[in-house]
């Protein structure tokens, strides 16, 4: 039990990357009950109008990410991990927050601009999460500490990132 231990003192900048990267998953993991947000909020009863909002809002998350991943990656070997990191950060913040300023509470002609926003929200998350993830490991990896074998260090990422994940959605 004791590789599971960490201490802001002994770990340096490493537990940071931990915490990072619980964060980060509980942020991810909310993305999983966008149908809910989809139907509640936005009052979306027909499933076939929710499924394609629902496939919409994934693509743009998936083209957002694809877009920024490699880019921000090369930026990161030029300003440094952390500046990288905070961008990821913004994007994602910006990007529940323009989720949340969702028009749509059953508004008719709110239609179109309330999924167009959502759409728009979830390329923006999606660009923040894959330009976390393009220097997730490199972070890891330049922070890892002295005193912990390498299998310790990235079991302690992928306990962090379990967690996150579970804790997300609730």
């Amino acid at each position: 039990t004791r590789g599971y231990v960490m201490d802001k003192d002994t770990d340096g900048d490493f537990y940071w990357v931990i915490v990072n990267r619980f964060l980060l998953y509980m942020c991810v993991s909310v993305l999983s009950t966008l149908i809910y947000f989809i139907e509640d909020v936005m009052l979306t009863r027909d499933p076939a109008q929710r499924n394609l909002t629902m496939a919409g809002s994934i693509l743009s998350a998936q083209l957002g990410g694809i877009m920024v991943a490699l880019p921000m990656s090369s930026l990161s070997n030029v300003w440094g991990r952390k500046p990288v990191a905070y961008i990821a950060c913004l994007l994602m913040m910006s990007g529940y927050c323009l989720m949340l300023a969702n028009p749509k509470f059953c508004l008719p002609q709110a239609c179109s601009a309330s999924v167009f926003l959502l759409e728009l929200a979830c390329g923006v998350t999606g660009m923040g999460i894959a330009t976390y993830s393009s220097v997730d490991f490199a972070l890891a990896l330049e922070t890892m500490p002295k005193h912990r074998t390498s299998a310790e260090a990235l079991g302690l990422m992928g306990v962090s990132s379990a967690f996150g994940t579970l804790i997300g959605p609730m």
